[in-house]
């Protein structure tokens, strides 16, 4: 196994830096056959110079990756499968092995990294192509996995700071006039040189055949499986988005003509759901693993009457996610104390009364309600109470949540004094229905126990 030496990170350090730079040419192929070709002569030929000055510039004075690298220190995936030596052919290795490789950290993947700051950079430049320049930058990194020289996890911290690299220096001034300055070079170059070709006097006609044969539907689909490459939720679904604060910046020449609170909501709308792996939104914070760049760029978006956005073509996977109540009712009531994060109350009910229909309203449209009998929460010492379970099944079936709903049978409806609130039977505007039930114990001489689970 190779000796993780100064000499072994700079040869790493040097390849990295060189795949960033060389990932701003590797980009093209996201453009189409035809548009690709002509980006690359425009390039090579110094007819883009503000565009080549804007990729120079945005990541000089930072260190992107080396100092996670070092903190972190894991293995590389075929250096812990063993598979270190002599033998293999990698171009980027400075003696084409792969034991050259071996001392260099695993998390998070530069190589990512880079293809991701080019990528997004470009996809800026050129909104109306984002789709596909941003499904070509996946593959870049996806790349990685491939070769056995990255973890998804890896890719995915290389995405969320390259992206990050960039909202960051959109959202400064300076940064940003040179990226509208760049981005009006871009087009109008590409858009000459097209009509001179004969290819059309748009982007997209001009573009030729699309990336790998993929749609824009397709495009954003390959991206959003990439943000989350299959790992299993590990935190609660259904959260809404915290936006990083220079988020929005991504989306400036996507929609010129919005604010940066109307473009946050493009990126919240747009969005993976919460609870995957390197979110941070239980942890309160700005998540921008969260942030699906590719349908934030291709979204259909209309403006209400009071300035607010609606995505048209992409559902918010956050609010699909949401198994909530906004409201629980007995006998067409709302219960009293309902709180979304409650999942037991306890209604006092007289005696002889016929036992009321229980319901729910969901807090999100398309989410399912069903009430059963019995509950596995409520049991009880002595006469058991009747009891309800409420189950909500989120919009796209994904998530469930359910709460129980137990009468307790007294000889007149009267509400504990320990509640306190004025709502029970016997005070004005009363409706007799109260939880949680966490306000009955067995201490109270109830005739039943709250199981907690």
């Amino acid at each position: 196994m190779a000796v993780n030496n100064a000499a072994t990170q700079q040869q790493v350090d040097r390849a990295e830096v060189d795949a960033t730079n060389g990932a701003t040419v590797t980009m093209a192929d996201g453009l189409g056959s035809r548009l690709g070709r002509l980006y690359l002569d425009a390039l090579d030929g110094g007819g883009l110079p503000k565009t080549s000055a804007l990729f120079s510039r945005v990541t000089q004075g930072l260190d992107t990756h080396d100092a996670a690298k070092g903190h972190y220190g894991y293995l590389r995936p075929y250096v812990r499968l063993g598979f270190v030596g002599d033998g293999g052919d990698v171009y980027e290795s400075q003696d084409g092995s792969y034991s050259s490789l071996a001392g260099g950290g695993s998390y998070p993947s530069g190589h990512t990294y880079g293809g991701y700051e080019a990528g997004t950079v470009l996809a800026t430049l050129l909104p109306e192509l984002a789709p596909s320049i941003l499904a070509r930058t996946s593959e870049y990194g996806d790349n990685r996995i491939v070769l056995g020289f990255h973890y998804p996890l890896d890719v995915m911290d290389g995405r969320i700071t390259g992206q990050a690299t960039v909202a960051h220096r959109w959202a400064d001034p300076d940064f940003q006039k040179l990226l509208m300055q760049a981005h009006t070079e871009i087009e109008n170059v590409l858009l000459a040189q097209c009509e001179k070709e004969g290819y059309g006097d748009t982007l997209a006609a001009c573009a030729g055949d699309p990336y790998d044969g993929l749609s824009t539907a397709r495009d954003v689909d390959l991206c959003t499986r990439r943000l989350i490459y299959g790992f299993s939720r590990v935190g609660k679904a259904g959260q809404a988005l915290r936006t990083p604060s220079d988020a929005a910046a991504l989306l400036i020449t996507a929609f010129p003509d919005l604010t940066t609170e109307r473009r946050t909501e493009i990126l919240e709308q747009t969005a993976t759901d919460s609870g995957y792996p390197l979110d941070l939104t239980a942890d309160g914070e700005a998540s921008r693993q969260r942030i699906n760049l590719a349908a934030a760029m291709a979204a259909d978006v209309v403006v209400g009457a009071d300035g607010s956005v609606t995505v048209t073509d992409f559902s918010d996977a956050m609010k699909a996610s949401v198994a909530d109540a906004r409201a629980i009712t007995v006998g067409g009531a709302a219960i009293d104390g309902f709180a979304p994060d409650v999942t037991t109350y306890v209604v006092d009910w007289p005696k002889d009364a016929r036992i009321p229909a229980v319901s729910a309203v969901a807090a999100e449209p398309g989410a399912r309600v069903k009430v059963t009998d019995g509950s596995p929460v409520l049991s009880s010492t002595g006469s058991r109470p009747t009891t309800r379970t409420i189950t909500v099944t989120s919009p796209n079936g994904s998530v469930t949540r359910t709460c129980a709903v137990g009468f307790q049978h007294t000889s007149h409806a009267q509400r504990p004094v320990a509640s306190g609130d004025g709502h029970g039977p016997g005070s004005a505007g009363g409706t007799g229905l109260w939880s949680p039930a966490t306000e009955w114990t067995e201490t109270r001489g109830l005739p039943w126990a709250l199981i907690t689970r």
